[in-house]
């Protein structure tokens, strides 16, 4: 697996102002947080907050790697040069079962993280709202509860929370 490594890195100095810079810079306030025009702007600009998907992997290059990869190769090798038939059965048996049980899981994974939908608990326009995390965007200001996953990339100055 090949880890791309970033030509470039954000300087982020966030974490080094006070509150009120830090309003300012994201345009926003703490009382009332964003306004309904700026957060369209801002999904405009800058997209929902959501992490890209891996290209998916098509059914047949599974089906390939499974048929072909691993200690299956050795099972084939074998099935080749001494065994015969009833290897051959029994290694379509591990690879037609591997390949359901993995078809299985990620059907079920896909479901649950569509079941899944994640929310938080933003201030815009002076009221508290429920939003998807999708629609969080730079500048809004959160709500979070003991126990409360932080969404996205949650940029604060430590020394500055309150909870």
């Amino acid at each position: 697996m090949d880890l791309k490594v970033p030509e470039q890195t954000a300087e982020i100095d966030d974490h080094r102002l006070n509150l009120a810079d830090l309003y300012q810079r994201y345009n926003t306030d703490r009382d009332t947080g964003l306004t309904d025009a700026q957060v369209k702007e801002l999904l405009i600009r800058d997209g929902p907050n959501i992490l890209s998907q891996p290209k998916p992997i098509s059914k047949s290059v599974k089906l390939y790697r499974h048929l072909f990869g691993g200690f299956s190769l050795v099972f084939w090798i074998c099935v080749i040069l001494w065994l015969g038939i009833m290897l051959i059965i029994e290694e379509l048996a591990i690879v037609f079962f591997s390949y359901y049980q993995e078809s299985k899981s990620s059907s079920t994974m896909a479901s649950i993280t569509k079941m899944a939908s994640q929310q938080i608990l933003v201030i815009r326009n002076g009221e508290k709202n429920q939003i998807n995390i999708e629609d969080l965007v730079v500048g809004d200001i959160i709500e979070v509860k003991s126990g409360d996953s932080i969404p996205g990339l949650f940029l604060e100055n430590k020394q500055q929370i309150f909870i």
